[in-house]
């Protein structure tokens, strides 16, 4: 990690001298430096190559350089000045997860809300029912009285009819008896 460093610390002063020694101690300075734009890293490809080998030819296996080399190019797109030389990703994990949960939670407020105000509108409904049925009973015994007055007058109008017809028929005994008597 300490020759990416110096390396770009290097190549971003211009002032490239591949005699001088790597300087081991620059890692909180390219933190805190402005990091290249991706058009940038084209040309910085071939002196970070250069410099990497030469230090690494000597002082470190093979393993070391691709771990440093992937930390550098993580911090290189990703760069975070407030933060250690370790790869944004589980940050950028966390940070997605706590969106989520923020996403999450706001759902659970609305459908919490959806659920009390349907649940008020259960209730009215309930009320509107109990209403409902009480009107229905009052109903059902007016409608049964209404029909017994119904058959009450069908009754009466019967015997009135029957009424009638017994005055016309004493009317015509009546009438047949006074011609008999003349």
């Amino acid at each position: 990690m300490d020759c990416l460093t110096s390396v770009y610390r290097r190549w971003k002063w211009r002032n490239i001298d591949y005699n001088s020694p790597i300087d081991p101690h620059v890692c909180d300075q390219l933190v805190r430096e402005h990091l290249p734009s991706f058009s940038e890293l084209k040309a910085l490809d071939m002196l970070l190559a250069t410099e990497c080998l030469k230090y690494y030819s000597d002082r470190h296996p093979m393993e070391e350089l691709m771990k440093d080399t992937v930390t550098w190019v993580f911090l290189f797109c990703f760069p975070a000045p407030h933060k250690s030389l370790i790869p944004s990703f589980p940050a950028r994990k966390i940070e997605l997860q706590g969106s989520l949960v923020e996403v999450l939670e706001s759902e659970r407020l609305v459908l919490l809300g959806e659920n009390a105000r349907l649940g008020f509108r259960a209730l009215a409904a309930e009320e509107e029912l109990v209403v409902a049925a009480a009107e229905l009973g009052y109903m059902r015994r007016r409608a049964a009285e209404m029909a017994q007055l119904v058959v009450k007058l069908r009754e009466d109008h019967r015997v009135c009819m029957m009424g009638r017809k017994v005055e016309a028929l004493q009317a015509q005994v009546y009438g047949l008896e006074l011609r008999n008597h003349e």
